[in-house]
């Protein structure tokens, strides 16, 4: 990779083109983000506290994730503006990769029509943490 090029999910996983999502400024669609979403299903679990002020942990589904938010499935309800953390597992294909911890706001909590809520978030904070080896 070119010194010069930044850092991208996309890149640096290798993933395929149909995952990811570059609908946005000038493809005719509209779209209002400005960085690409990588659409896959990485491994993600996500805990906080619900609408009604109750604990939560939920393994989720991860529909996308760019550098500065992220859309999941989840069947707790939350309140937008509240902060909810959720760790997601990065792989490229069977291999494991980095795992981050996100720190997240929630923008806004949409009801689906299977009962899950689809939860779009901004991530205010990330680290990445080391793999743990037995």
């Amino acid at each position: 990779m070119d010194s010069r090029s930044p850092f991208t999910l996309s890149g640096e996983l290798g993933l395929r083109r149909d995952e990811i999502d570059d609908s946005g400024p000038g493809s005719g669609q509209a779209e209002r983000r400005l960085k690409l979403r990588v659409k896959y299903p990485f491994p993600t679990r996500a805990y906080g506290t619900d609408a009604q002020g109750q604990p939560f942990d939920v393994d989720c589904s991860l529909d996308n994730i760019s550098s500065r938010g992220l859309y999941l499935r989840m069947s707790p309800q939350v309140t937008s503006g509240v902060n909810l953390n959720v760790i997601v597992k990065f792989a490229d294909g069977p291999r494991p990769g980095a795992t981050a911890v996100l720190f997240c706001e929630v923008l806004r909590d949409e009801i689906q029509v299977d009962g899950q809520h689809g939860i779009a978030m901004a991530i205010k904070k990330h680290h990445f943490v080391e793999p743990v080896t037995a």
